[in-house]
């Protein structure tokens, strides 16, 4: 008597075969994604800069924008420096702005991945545009 239909051995070649397949299409797109979020963030930090340089030109300082607890002088919010809150533009990155120096004449300005592949990698820009980063451009972390 001559049975039909597949083996277990065949089952899980096939399903193997599926995996690999899957994980050749998904990858890809997790590593597009990060690139994509990181570009993004990358953008934000140029605006910031120059946000932080055309306030430097009126105020003889830089900005610390931080709504939720404002350094002194208590105006110095992202829309000084002419940036909408970056924390709402790119989910899962947090951005933040560190000014230095007993005349604030010092800032960096750091993008922080609070999500995805690329948790905790961060890309910081100072007041020389000196950039700084251990998030990968192409998204492999």
């Amino acid at each position: 008597m001559q049975t039909r239909g597949l083996t277990l051995m065949e089952v899980m070649i096939v399903v193997v075969i599926l995996g690999i397949m899957a994980a050749a299409v998904v990858l890809p797109q997790i590593q597009t994604v990060e690139a994509g979020k990181r570009r993004a963030a990358r953008d934000v930090l140029e605006a910031i800069y120059a946000g932080e340089q055309v306030y430097k030109t009126f105020n003889k300082r830089f900005c610390t924008p931080n709504p939720t607890n404002p350094p002194p002088p208590a105006d110095c919010t992202w829309s000084d420096i002419n940036v909408d809150d970056p924390t709402t533009l790119i989910q899962g990155v947090a951005f933040s702005v560190d000014v230095r120096g007993a005349a604030s004449d010092f800032f960096t300005a750091t993008a922080t991945r609070t999500a995805g592949a690329c948790l905790n990698r961060t890309l910081t820009i100072d007041d020389a545009r000196l950039e700084a980063t251990d998030w990968p451009r192409n998204g492999q972390c």
